[in-house]
């Protein structure tokens, strides 16, 4: 036997007359829940949208919707618009800390160049075959890099480990040129002093 106030429920619910709630709920034996999945069936009546779910409280029904719109499912699928939002955000971190960061060269203490890592990509870049010659030769005659700024310390540890090495390979080369040069200076005036003494 149904109850009246199930058939009345659903006679509201699915706006149909009472004859047929009362009818759907036999059907189900008098459990609510079936005769609405009977008269979704029927297309009688449209299921919730966004194929959500029916509660038997109202509470829960409001407390699940308003959990599913408030926090992302994982399901969800990442739009194209997100991805070009986190391309744009992901530049503009970049473009920053090359602005807020420097290549300095120095010589003998003195700073001689500060331009922001920005300038030196773009110089790099578009005039990599003068730049990259440019900065072996400083080098070479004594000149120091060195990064400046708040997020390139172990970039900067390790060109000043570059550094170092270089100037200690100008320093042997300076040493083995000086010493060749000696020698062939003693060579050429015990030639001269053999041929003086020979005469």
């Amino acid at each position: 036997m149904t109850d009246f106030d199930q058939v009345k429920k659903l006679k509201e619910y699915a706006n149909i007359t009472y004859e047929e709630a009362k009818k759907v709920l036999e059907e189900a034996n008098g459990d609510l829940l079936d005769a609405v999945i009977m008269l979704e069936r029927e297309n009688r009546i449209n299921p919730p949208e966004g194929g959500g779910s029916f509660h038997s409280h109202p509470a829960e029904a409001v407390q699940a919707k308003d959990e599913k719109t408030t926090g992302k499912d994982k399901t969800d699928k990442i739009s194209f618009g997100d991805v070009v939002k986190d391309i744009f955000r992901w530049v503009g971190r970049v473009l920053h800390k090359g602005n807020v960061n420097s290549f300095e060269a120095r010589k003998g203490g003195e700073r001689i160049l500060k331009i922001p890592l920005n300038l030196l990509a773009i110089l790099i870049i578009f005039g990599m075959w003068i730049v990259i010659p440019l900065l072996v030769l400083g080098l070479i005659f004594g000149y120091r890099y060195s990064f400046n700024g708040p997020d390139v310390s172990q970039a900067n540890q390790e060109l000043h480990k570059v550094s170092e090495a270089a100037m200690q390979a100008v320093e042997s080369v300076s040493d083995a040129a000086k010493k060749a040069v000696e020698d062939y200076k003693n060579k050429k005036d015990n030639d001269e002093n053999g041929k003086n003494s020979g005469s």
